[in-house]
């Protein structure tokens, strides 16, 4: 028996653009040789929908049986594949001997243009390396590999590939760095960018609080922070709760005529904090790096926000005592404060958009997997 593995060489995660290498290493654990008729290859975007909800086509109908010889990436999968690379064929009639090894590199460049992975309730835009193999008198079989993909903005993109370029000849050449290296650079200079943003919030004409944030762009692995200052507000704020969100807003083109489809809003951390006795709150709300950047396309559109839920007292707050007698042997009292039993309150609602970046980061180390022959 037969078997190859695929095997990335990194991480699993790359930036649109990049160049993908990996390594497929076939062997033979039987006692007689196998023969391999033709090894292809191929990076592919396939991209799922809910069918009760969009028009868009849930999968693909292919006119060819499963059991054809013909190498498609995508056979049997649910989806429909909305960018894709040419097809490489990487061997034709190998032979493996008993115990023999051989190794075969794959090398492609993700192709621009495409959405960032992501897994949203509505649609998913999933990248796959898929690897096909054929022995004589069989089947093809496929295995595919799962890869993580990030796009660089277009505002950060369009610098890079306008900056002009050295010639002169006299002057030492030094190895340049990759687009994808480049945009990564701006990426994290943009994120780190300090410009504190000010927001008044009023209601009815009223001043209620005071939201500070020290920057609206951050990267995926980053923590959002914020400061609430209810100081200048003319109503009590009993409590303030921070939530960071991202939404998935589908186009309304895409939707099917009897659907009525509203924003699916997914929340990734929260912080209620009290305001009875304090005037300054901070919050910080982590976001996980394996989720997605900011983004839009022709099917859906995600954005993040930070979502401030506030709780204030619409009538006159005071303060209740109750009187304890001696703590010990030398006697004193002790005021205990206690809120008062009833209040008349009102809620309000602001959201702060925010843009989330892309961070170069995969849970699996180094991908790989093996496909028996």
């Amino acid at each position: 028996m037969a078997e190859v593995t695929v095997r990335v060489d990194s991480n699993g995660a790359f930036v649109a653009g990049d160049t993908l290498q990996c390594q497929l290493i076939f062997s033979n654990k039987d006692t007689s040789p196998q023969t391999i008729a033709w090894v292809g290859a191929q990076i592919h975007c396939q991209r799922l929908v809910r069918e009760s909800v969009l028009k868009l086509k849930a999968s693909e109908q292919l006119s060819s049986p499963i059991t054809e010889t013909a190498f498609f990436p995508n056979r049997g999968e649910r989806g429909s594949s909305i960018l894709s690379t040419r097809s490489t064929v990487l061997l034709c009639n190998v032979t493996i001997n008993p115990s023999e090894t051989k190794t075969v590199s794959y090398t492609e460049i993700i192709p621009l243009g495409g959405p960032p992975s992501f897994h949203g309730h509505i649609v998913r835009y999933v990248y796959k390396l898929a690897v096909g193999v054929q022995k004589p008198n069989c089947p093809a079989q496929i295995t595919r590999l799962p890869i993580r993909v990030i796009q660089i903005p277009d505002h950060l993109r369009r610098p890079l590939l306008a900056s002009p370029q050295i010639s002169n000849p006299f002057l030492v050449s030094e190895e340049c760095e990759s687009a994808s290296e480049l945009g990564l650079e701006a990426i994290a200079l943009e994120s780190c960018k300090r410009s504190t943003a000010s927001f008044t919030l009023t209601a009815s004409g009223e001043c209620i609080g005071r939201v500070v944030v020290p920057r609206t762009s951050y990267r995926l692995g980053d923590e959002v922070t914020a400061i609430f200052d209810c100081s200048l507000s003319v109503h009590p704020v009993l409590q303030v709760t921070a939530s960071l969100v991202y939404i998935e807003t589908i186009n309304k083109e895409c939707v099917l005529p009897s659907v009525t489809l509203k924003p699916v809003v997914t929340q990734v951390a929260q912080q209620t904090k009290s305001c009875t006795n304090s005037l300054i709150t901070h919050y910080s709300l982590p976001v996980p790096p394996t989720l997605a950047q900011s983004f839009s396309d022709s099917t859906v559109k995600l954005h993040w926000e930070i979502q401030f839920h506030l709780l204030i007292s619409r009538g006159l707050w005071t303060n209740t005592h109750t009187v304890q007698q001696s703590l010990g042997p030398g006697g004193g009292v002790a005021e205990l404060w206690s809120g008062p039993s009833s209040q008349n309150v009102d809620t309000i609602d602001w959201c702060l958009p925010v843009t989330m970046l892309p961070t170069l980061y995969s849970e699996d180390p180094m991908p790989q997997q093996t496909l028996q022959l």
